[in-house]
């Protein structure tokens, strides 16, 4: 039954991985899935796979600049967070930055990253994450 089920629903609501309004106007995702109030939105490990696949995916972007995986844990967690918030492009807007740790220049790499609209915009995580990649 589960499996007839799953299957009838695929075909009528159909795949769509980026948020739609429905016909009814109701943002929705996937096959289907309400995002709004009294839809269910995500259920927390449903969040968390998500997070995992993010991580991931964002992992294996920083590991293409050669000087990712010399880095200490701390720099690496903290190089993640700034990543996965920023995403890939803005991130590689970041070249005096990038330059800087490439160069194992943290001190700079610090300022650098302190010295920008990212770090006006969230001043407290901003300022943990450089100091995270300052002290290492």
């Amino acid at each position: 039954m589960r499996a007839l089920a799953e299957q009838l629903i695929k075909r009528h609501e159909g795949l769509r991985l980026e948020p739609y309004r429905d016909s009814l106007g109701i943002l929705t995702i996937g096959y289907g899935r309400n995002l709004e109030r009294g839809g269910g939105g995500l259920s927390e490990d449903e969040a968390l796979h998500l997070l995992h696949n993010d991580l991931q995916a964002t992992i294996d972007d920083l590991s293409k600049f050669p000087w990712f995986r010399r880095q200490t844990d701390a720099r690496q967690a903290a190089l993640c967070n700034l990543r996965y918030q920023l995403g890939p492009s803005t991130f590689r807007q970041f070249k005096r930055f990038i330059a800087a740790l490439a160069a194992d220049d943290y001190l700079t790499a610090r300022l650098e990253l302190l010295d920008s609209r990212y770090a006006a915009q969230v001043p407290g995580r901003a300022n943990e994450i450089a100091n995270m990649i300052e002290a290492g």
